[in-house]
This record gives C-alpha cells, sequence and structure tokens, in this order.
C-alpha cells in the first residue's frame, strides 16, 4: 500500500508524464490530430486529445493509497474530484472522458458498459 506524499507523488507525477507522452506519440503517428496540456491552476485534466472531430479529456491517477481500487465515491472524495469534472465536461455529445489508473475502476465500468466501444479509434 502506497503511503501518501513524498516518494509516492513522485512517482505518481512521473506515470501521468509517461501516459502524457504515450498520448503525445499518437499525434506524431497522425492517430490524433493534437494534445493540449491543462491550464496553469487548472486541476480537472490533464490534458486534452483531439481526434477524429472529438475531444478526449484525460485524468490520471496512478493509484488510489489504501484502497487497492477505484470506488464511486473514492472518485469523487474532497482531493479527487473525478466524476463531477466528468459531469461537467460529458454536456456535449464530441466530448470524451478518459480515466487511466494502475488499479480497476468497476464501479465507474459498471455506469458506463458501453465506454470502450464509444471511444473513437
Amino acid at each position: 500500500m502506497p503511503l501518501p506524499g513524498g516518494e509516492t507523488d513522485k512517482i505518481g507525477n512521473r506515470y501521468e508524464g509517461r501516459w502524457t507522452v504515450y498520448c503525445m506519440i499518437d499525434v506524431i503517428d497522425e492517430k490524433a490530430d493534437s494534445i493540449r496540456l491543462e491550464k496553469p491552476g487548472e486541476d480537472a485534466f490533464e490534458f486534452f486529445i483531439s481526434k477524429n472531430g472529438n475531444l478526449e479529456c484525460h485524468q490520471v491517477k496512478r493509484q488510489k493509497s489504501g484502497r487497492g481500487r477505484w470506488t464511486l465515491s473514492a472518485l469523487e472524495d474532497k482531493q479527487v474530484q473525478v466524476l463531477s469534472d466528468f459531469w461537467k465536461s460529458l454536456n456535449k455529445p464530441d466530448v470524451y472522458c478518459v480515466f487511466i489508473s494502475t488499479q480497476d475502476a468497476d464501479e465507474l465500468g459498471v455506469l458506463t458498459p458501453q465506454s470502450e466501444k464509444l471511444l473513437p479509434n
């Protein structure tokens, strides 16, 4: 179980950075049109990818300390507000929200059982 802060925070930032670079490669390979990092001071999404006329909003969390998986309440606690950020963004039909983590978020999958089929290739 990871401890909060310090080294764990650095590892989480590294994980976020690696996912960002992985997605940047899609732009280089012309599988995506562009990538835009979050503006300084914003904390809803790490970055946004424009792909096939759609916008993907990516939220990256390496893992939830002490839980082993993401519950709905853990996705919407005082420090992590993934669900409310997703809710604000999903009012447009061309917007997709992507949650990336090393830990499972099975309850989120239950809410969106068709999510993998909806994401554009």
